[in-house]
């Protein structure tokens, strides 16, 4: 893979800036980057390269960071079951949600919510 940089016009690098906060607006499901591409004027690639180039990972890698964010913050300050949490964070399936926390953390959700409550 190449790490060479590419020159963005300032309108492209507008329009990537706008991704996090669609991506914000509803963690509970994925935005294709197609869609993501048509509501802010881009083509995929671009998009893409862009986005990357900004923010040092793919809008997958940063909307699944949000995701995880969301789902600490619903595992510390609410007392849901994991399968709500997963579904709040755009998970159908509770498992997928805890390999993907576990990855990230190093622990799974009901592990990491008892260590945070003091309970592990």
């Amino acid at each position: 893979m190449s790490t060479e940089k590419y020159s963005f016009t300032s309108y492209a690098l507008h329009c990537a800036n706008q991704i996090p906060e669609l991506l914000r607006s509803d963690l509970s499901r994925h935005v294709s980057l197609p869609k993501l591409g048509r509501k802010v004027g881009l083509n995929v690639r671009t998009l893409h390269d862009c986005f990357k180039q900004l923010y040092g990972k793919s809008i997958f890698e940063y909307g699944q960071c949000l995701r995880l964010e969301h789902g600490k913050k619903l595992l510390e300050e609410t007392d849901q079951i994991i399968q709500v949490i997963a579904e709040q964070c755009g998970y159908a399936e509770h498992a997928n949600f805890g390999a993907a926390f576990k990855r990230t953390y190093g622990m799974g959700p009901g592990e990491w919510r008892k260590k945070e409550r003091g309970l592990g």
